[in-house]
């Protein structure tokens, strides 16, 4: 079945309402309340109804992000049927994908990569955090933090870990709480996990910069601890000035300052 019409999805919700244009309309209806015009909406809001709206506010985040990690699947699982149908070989069907992505979503190549690989796992192989997400019970950062910890798995073990943390998972867990909590599961359904976890860490390390004003730069790496250790020390040995002497009150300290 053709899901598109005029570049538009073509399939409908209950109520003969599609997809995009529910929302459009729920859009147009958000931005009354951040636009020009929100000061004097807000003004006959409750301070009760205020907190309620930035709670709404917040699993609303949540289930766009659901809701986004699905539409990347779909996209990619279409993409991929045609080119097979094509008769494009395996190895290069998923080419090009990444970038319409990337477009859609205003990110870089790389970031829209990486995240489809995080909705894919999401989607795939952590139905139950997924769906807590879709109903706003958890942070999307909470639930890229499970899908991350646990990419080391086999995917029945992926499963057993989603359907043990899921539970666990709440509107105040932080992403650094559940980050470690999915690592703990990880460990105990699969501990040689912990092994590989670290083997990938490595294999990601990375030296970058980025200007920073008056003909600076900053240095950012991420390294395995002995040679971050390392690194650090010879830098600071390297790039600390030493202490500039204090002159004694009544000596000139013209120089000393620009």
């Amino acid at each position: 079945m053709d899901l598109r019409q005029g570049g538009e999805a073509a399939v409908t919700l209950p109520g003969g309402t599609r997809p995009i244009e529910s929302l459009r309309a729920a859009l147009k209806g958000l931005g009354s309340l951040a636009g020009a015009d929100a000061d004097g909406l807000l003004a006959r809001v409750s301070d009760a109804g205020l907190i309620d709206l930035l709670q709404a506010y917040r699993q609303l985040r949540a289930v766009l992000a659901a809701g986004e990690a699905r539409v990347q699947v779909a996209f990619d699982a279409s993409q991929r049927a045609a080119a097979e149908q094509r008769g494009v070989p395996r190895a290069e069907r998923g080419k090009g994908i990444a970038d319409q992505i990337a477009l859609a979503r205003g990110v870089s190549a790389h970031r829209a990569a990486n995240d489809l690989a995080v909705a894919k796992g999401l989607v795939t192989e952590l139905p139950q955090t997924l769906g807590r997400l879709a109903c706003g019970a958890v942070s999307e950062d909470a639930a890229l933090a499970v899908a991350k910890e646990t990419v080391c798995l086999m995917p029945e073990d992926r499963a057993i870990v989603d359907e043990r943390l899921a539970p666990r998972l709440a509107a105040g867990t932080s992403a650094r709480r559940a980050a470690s909590l999915a690592r703990a599961e990880a460990a105990r359904v699969d501990g040689e996990s912990v092994t590989r976890r670290i083997a990938m860490a490595h294999k990601d390390r990375t030296v970058t910069t980025r200007p920073a004003p008056d003909a600076m730069v900053y240095l950012t790496g991420l390294l395995p601890v002995k040679e971050g250790v390392a690194a650090y020390a010879s830098l600071v040995a390297h790039a600390v000035p030493p202490a500039v002497a204090i002159p004694s009150r009544g000596a000139s300290a013209v120089g000393l300052f620009c």
